[in-house]
């Protein structure tokens, strides 16, 4: 009788305690490591405290006597240029373009032509205007050859030494300017080999506009300087296409 009454107090009362004790123990440490330990949840009263303080401080209270405006509403945004644009009877329809005196003290005197598309789309010359032509599905091909034709009433030149539909500008101080027939503007030979190259063109058509190039600005020669023109330092001139 004895055995009986003790054996199944020892056998329940272990088993209950480990088996109630156990998981309470390990929830109330893992929260425990999880509040000291994780900085997400410990840190999420910190950014309150930071906000509350940074409110505090305002420039308001630190001068009271000065008044505070905000600049930026009063900014009035940068006024475009206006031109005179006009219809042209070398462009296509829908077209107009204008004059303009360079700003730059070399080629002071000359006037540029700018372009107006349809769209109201602003382009600095013909070449210009023809990449863009290109690269735009509403323009047809009557329309891009159209604008092609204005090419030569502007000093693009066609020369037998260039590859097929490229053309060539001479420029008032003694260069020149070469035009593919993707409308791309190569301003020095050095460009145009490296351009021919990366086309994969034969080295023989390359050598040969090299040559022809070279003899081309020998005709052409730097321009005369009048009297009263100062003469050039070598300073570099940028010049519309």
């Amino acid at each position: 009788n004895f055995k009986e009454h003790i054996c199944p107090k020892k056998i329940q009362n272990p088993g209950k305690k480990a088996i109630k004790k156990e998981p309470e123990m390990k929830e109330t440490e893992a929260t425990k490591v999880n509040l000291q330990d994780d900085g997400k949840k410990t840190g999420k009263k910190e950014p309150e405290i930071k906000e509350s303080k940074v409110k505090k401080i305002n420039i308001q209270d630190l001068l009271p006597n000065v008044t505070v405006c905000r600049l930026k509403e009063e900014t009035s945004p940068k006024s475009k240029p206006s031109y005179d644009w006009t219809p042209d009877n070398t462009l296509p329809s829908g077209w107009k373009s204008t004059l303009i005196e360079s700003a730059l003290g070399s080629i002071k005197d000359m006037k540029f032509k700018r372009y107006l598309s349809p769209e109201g789309r602003i382009l600095g010359s013909r070449p210009q205007a023809l990449r863009y032509m290109t690269t735009n599905s509403t323009f047809t091909e009557k329309d891009i050859n159209e604008m092609k034709k204005g090419l030569p009433q502007e000093g693009w030149l066609s020369r037998d030494f260039l590859p097929a539909r490229w053309m060539i500008k001479k420029l008032n101080h003694g260069a020149c300017i070469v035009l593919t027939d993707r409308f791309e503007t190569l301003k020095s030979i050095r460009k145009v080999v490296s351009y021919m190259n990366l086309k994969q063109f034969r080295k023989e058509e390359i050598e040969k506009v090299k040559e022809g190039l070279t003899i081309f600005l020998r005709e052409i020669g730097p321009r005369r300087l009048s009297v009263s023109e100062p003469p050039d330092m070598g300073q570099k001139r940028k010049t519309p296409d």
